[in-house]
């Protein structure tokens, strides 16, 4: 794995930089940075019980290089994240991402594009804090380093003036170090029409989307007394949505897809008593409804996005998929030309009965807010100041967790050859 993730990057790099040099002209950026970030944490385990706190300390150095011409965009990033805590230094340790895309316009019609990436991390509340990918679950995982890589196509294409079409697949690979966590394989496929509605206005487009993913949860372990139970679970997920998308002004858009959804899921438990083995695999399928709503406002000194969204989803170091509720909510603005502010908050609401998508059930909820404030000294650097303050209950394991976090973060970037 770490040898494809070379031989990736390297190519990635070697094609950006061996591109002529009257075309790289066009807009090439080489931009290295750093960011420092000092954080007081009153509950790093995300424990009820027991509540122990710490100072982090978390150095990230990273890169960026893009190139981007009249039909080719490439762009490529890596960063590394030194995480080093004053007491528990046995959590200690260098998270990586990587990260590489491209884009290129094979007619004024049709595009493609394609991106990978490569990621290892450590920390609790890793798919709680991504408040700017759009991919936080709102569950809290081990303390397991995760090993996460994943790559992807896609096209699309305009079929006349008034529709376009659009397809795409992904695929990811979670490896955990922990055998309590399962390990996860994930495809995603999905085909998705617009047209223009210019019975209703210009500025009205109807959406269609048909998405199949499916969910492989490989070797949960646990050893239990004198027997070790492994649990493996293999979900088939189809979806249809129909939906409609408006720039209701300059500023202001809104768009609303909703359907429905169906799901195969069969789940293998083997238990192996020594010197007996044997295995039991039990099948259920489902339906349920599928609804997106994502309003957003960007003003001249205030933007803000409004997202809501309920679908079954994968979900990483469980033994299955939930039915997970989100609504998320993000206001920033601008005070000043060097000041300005943001309140990010989501909720997240993750469901799952026994014998759905696994023989254990979830009913995890958990919401965060974190306002934070930030002063750009000059346009490659920032301080920004922060506070986060994150809610857990979580019904199957009968346990109500709080967490308070004090962020202070410096920021630069250094760009070159821009």
């Amino acid at each position: 794995m770490l040898l494809n993730k070379k031989i990736i990057l390297y190519l990635l790099a070697l094609a950006m930089i061996s591109l002529p040099a009257q075309i790289r002209a066009d807009d090439f950026k080489f931009i290295p940075s750093i960011d420092i970030k000092g954080e007081y944490n009153d509950n790093i385990f995300f424990d009820d019980r027991n509540e122990e706190e710490d100072f982090i300390t978390t150095v990230s150095p990273g890169l960026k290089l893009s190139n981007r011409t009249e039909r080719l965009n490439l762009g490529l990033s890596a960063r590394f994240d030194g995480i080093s805590y004053s007491d528990n230094n046995k959590l200690n340790a260098i998270d990586q991402n990587y990260k590489a895309n491209l884009n290129y316009q094979l007619t004024p019609e049709t595009s493609v594009g394609a991106d990978a990436g490569y990621k290892k991390d450590s920390r609790r509340d890793r798919d709680i804090e991504v408040i700017d990918e759009g991919t936080a679950t709102g569950l809290i995982l081990s303390d397991s380093t995760r090993i996460r890589s994943n790559g992807g196509f896609s096209l699309n294409s305009m079929l006349n003036e008034t529709t376009s079409v659009y397809t795409s697949y992904s695929f990811t690979k979670d490896n955990f170090d922990d055998r309590e966590d399962n390990d996860l394989r994930m495809h995603n496929l999905n085909l998705g029409l617009t047209h223009n509605l210019s019975f209703i206005d210009e500025l009205t487009m109807g959406r269609l989307n048909f998405y199949y993913g499916s969910y492989d949860y490989l070797d949960g372990k646990n050893t239990r007394l004198i027997r070790t139970v492994t649990d493996n679970s293999k979900i088939d997920y189809y979806s249809a949505t129909i939906g409609v998308s408006r720039n209701i002004s300059e500023i202001f858009s809104i768009l609303a897809d909703i359907g429905g959804n169906y799901t195969k899921s069969e789940y293998k438990t083997r238990y192996e008593y020594d010197p007996i083995n044997f295995t039991q695999t039990e099948n259920n399928s489902g339906s349920g409804m599928v609804a997106r709503i994502t309003t957003s406002y960007n003003g001249e000194l205030t933007n803000s996005s409004l997202v809501f969204s309920h679908d079954v989803k994968a979900s990483s170091g469980t033994s299955g998929a939930t039915e997970r509720t989100t609504l998320e909510l993000n206001i920033s603005r601008r005070f000043t030309y060097e000041l300005s502010g943001r309140i990010s908050t989501g909720y997240y609401l993750n469901k799952a009965d026994a014998g759905d998508y696994s023989k254990s059930g979830t009913d995890e909820t958990t919401w965060r807010i974190r306002p934070s404030i930030r002063y750009n000294f000059t346009n490659d650097l920032f301080m920004e100041a922060s506070y986060n303050f994150t809610k857990n209950k979580d019904k199957e394991d009968h346990t109500n967790k709080t967490r308070n976090q004090f962020f202070i973060k410096i920021s630069m970037d250094y760009p070159l050859f821009e």
